[in-house]
C-alpha cells in the first residue's frame, strides 16, 4: 500500500451503523492521531442534519486536508424501505458537507475502490470484508477496543470503514 500524504483525513461512513473517523498521518504514513465518532454518538434511529453538522464540524471537516465519503451502496434485494432510508440518510450527509465543505469539495467513493487504496481484496464475501476492514483499521489505529462502540461488544465495521475511508483519501481520489 502506498502512504497518504501527510496531513489530516475525515472518512464518513453514512451507514446507520455509520461513523465519521478523523486520522493525522505522518511522513511515514504512520496514524499519529485519530478521533473516531461512532453513530450511536451524534444521532439515534432517525438521523437529521443537525446533529450531521455539528459530528462533522467536530471531525474537523472544514480544515480537513481531504474528506472522503462512501457512496451510497445498495444491495440487491433490499426492501423498498431499507432502500429509501439508505438513500435519505445519504442526503443527510451530503447535504450536511455541501453545508460546511461546499458542493463538491469532498469525494464520494465507492466502496471497491477506497477498499484497493487501503488493500481490501476484491470478490470476498460481505461478512469476510467486513472482518478484514476491522482488523486493517485496528491496525492502522494500533487498538482494536476504539472500534467499539459505545455499549457495543464487538468493533463496528462501519467504524472500520470511516477509519480506512479517511486513510485511503490521503492518496487522493
Amino acid at each position: 500500500m502506498t502512504y497518504p500524504h501527510p496531513g489530516t483525513y475525515v472518512g464518513v461512513d453514512p451507514g446507520q451503523r455509520g461513523a465519521i473517523a478523523r486520522v493525522t498521518v505522518d511522513a511515514e504514513g504512520r496514524v499519529v492521531a485519530h478521533l473516531l465518532l461512532h453513530g450511536r454518538d451524534y444521532h439515534g434511529r432517525q438521523l437529521r442534519i443537525g446533529p450531521c453538522v455539528e459530528a462533522l464540524r467536530e471531525a474537523g471537516v472544514v480544515e480537513a486536508d481531504g474528506v472522503a465519503v462512501e457512496a451510497l451502496g445498495l444491495r440487491p434485494g433490499e426492501g423498498v424501505r431499507a432502500t429509501a432510508t439508505a438513500a435519505a440518510s445519504w442526503a443527510v450527509w451530503q447535504a450536511a458537507l455541501d453545508q460546511l465543505r461546499g458542493p463538491g469539495r469532498y469525494a464520494v467513493v465507492d466502496p471497491q475502490r477506497w477498499g484497493r487504496v487501503v488493500g481490501l481484496r476484491a470478490g470476498l464475501g460481505r461478512p469476510i470484508r467486513k472482518a478484514m476492514a476491522v482488523r486493517l483499521a485496528a491496525e492502522l489505529l494500533g487498538a482494536r477496543a476504539c472500534l467499539v462502540p459505545p455499549r457495543g461488544r464487538e468493533p463496528s465495521d462501519g467504524a472500520a470503514d470511516a477509519v480506512l475511508l479517511a486513510y485511503a483519501s490521503g492518496r487522493g481520489f
